[in-house]
């Protein structure tokens, strides 16, 4: 396993939990908080990644059993 394929996925995972939001400020966005924005683009960055990760180690594959 890539450590640099862990490490990505552990960034993108602190980033998407809004921990690290202070409680007390509520900006919003489009109708919506901003941390539930951020952890959207962060699931979809994930998604993005998990499914270039896929198509990019599988296709060199295609031949071996």
């Amino acid at each position: 396993m890539n450590i640099r394929i862990v490490a990505a996925y552990v960034v993108l995972l602190v980033l998407g939990i809004p921990w690290y939001w202070p409680t007390g400020q509520s900006r919003f966005y489009l109708g919506l908080p901003l941390w539930v924005l951020v952890s959207l683009a962060v699931g979809l960055v994930a998604a993005v990644l998990t499914a270039w990760l896929f198509l990019h180690e599988t296709a060199g594959q295609e031949g071996e059993p």
